[in-house]
């Protein structure tokens, strides 16, 4: 079309005509009314391509933040499955007897399968060695054991008569009955509390004895919010975190409105710092101390059970109206401790 444009003009100069002549033909208007137009065109091509321009920066960063997002969330799985990989080892090496390599085999393979995870922890709450629920998962598992180098148990198919269970008298003298009411919680399974099946379910209420014999309750719901510490006295880790709190309150920072109770639990005469009673004198723990009581049918510890222990020490949150607000396994930054607690208090 500009060509077109382009020879009319000449043609109409070369005949002659005046300058007047060639602006007012109808000719030279529809050139430039298409002139304009494709001016126009131009323009907005122009202020189109610049908006594309835009956009296509503004898509760039957000493509840019999205994979850092990806890769920030990604390393934190990997943190979060390598601190739950430890802590497996560290449970399997302390209270299962098994050297270092096997429990790294066992806790490395539990975090990869999930079917395997599963198993674990329905062993962790079976109280039939011989159910069917057992054995299944006992089955389930021989894959991981054989691979750790691990013979599964022999189960008891019940044809061999059993001779009632007696505790030692030492280990007797360092537990008390304890009755529990209400559900037990879950096993804690994760790393991450926000994803604890427990957090904002109802805590069980423990009743039972300390050392001397006076009775002591775990009742949030009466009694307030409280902190519960289950401890064992053979465990370095609770060495270490016993001071912590300690600091804590000599330092006042503990708030008064919190209830901090310990539980004695996961009694072993063969262990360090047995008698349990004389440890926690010796720690100079002044708060309430529950004797845990042994459940000799189901072979656990029952107010160590009943809160879903997986290590010790074990801390649980309760608020004021009984309700699971925190669980976690093994040590924490004392810092940590009291933004929690602060918390816990704000939202009685």
């Amino acid at each position: 079309m500009r060509a077109r444009a382009v020879v009319a003009v000449g043609a109409l100069i070369l005949s002659g005509c005046g300058a007047g002549d060639v602006t007012e033909s109808t000719e030279y208007v529809s050139l430039e009314t298409e002139n304009q137009s494709l001016s126009g065109d131009l323009e907005g091509a122009r202020v189109e391509l610049g908006v594309s321009e835009r956009q296509m920066h503004e898509l760039d960063g957000q493509l840019s933040e999205s994979q850092e997002q990806l890769a920030e969330a990604k390393q934190q799985g990997l943190e979060i499955s390598a601190d739950f990989a430890d802590f497996l080892a560290y449970q399997f090496s302390n209270a299962g007897g098994l050297s270092i390599s096997q429990s790294e085999c066992l806790s490395d393979g539990m975090v990869e399968d999930d079917s395997a995870r599963a198993a674990y922890l329905v062993l962790l709450r079976s109280t039939d060695p011989a159910s069917s629920e057992t054995t299944g998962a006992y089955a389930s598992l021989n894959g991981l054991f054989e691979a750790c180098d691990l013979n599964l148990p022999a189960l008891d198919d019940g044809s061999t008569p059993t001779t009632p269970i007696e505790l030692p008298q030492e280990v007797a003298d360092a537990t008390r009955p304890v009755e529990v009411i209400g559900a037990p919680l879950p096993v804690l399974a994760t790393a991450d509390s926000d994803a604890d099946p427990a957090k904002g379910t109802k805590a069980p209420v423990l009743v039972g004895e300390d050392y001397e014999g006076h009775p002591v309750r775990i009742d949030a719901a009466v009694s307030g919010p409280t902190m519960v510490v289950v401890l064992a006295h053979w465990c370095p880790h609770c060495n270490a975190e016993i001071p912590r709190l300690n600091q804590l309150r000599d330092e006042g920072r503990i708030p008064e409105a919190v209830n901090l109770i310990a539980i004695s639990s996961a009694i072993d005469p063969a262990a360090p710092n047995f008698p349990p009673d004389v440890w926690i004198a010796d720690m100079d723990w002044t708060y309430p101390v529950l004797a845990d009581g042994i459940d000799l049918e189901r072979g656990l510890f029952i107010g160590s059970d009943a809160f879903g222990t997986s290590g010790f020490p074990f801390t649980v949150l309760i608020d004021g109206d009984g309700n699971v607000a925190a669980r976690w396994a093994g040590e924490r930054d004392p810092e940590e401790i009291v933004t929690l607690l602060d918390a816990l208090v704000a939202s009685a």
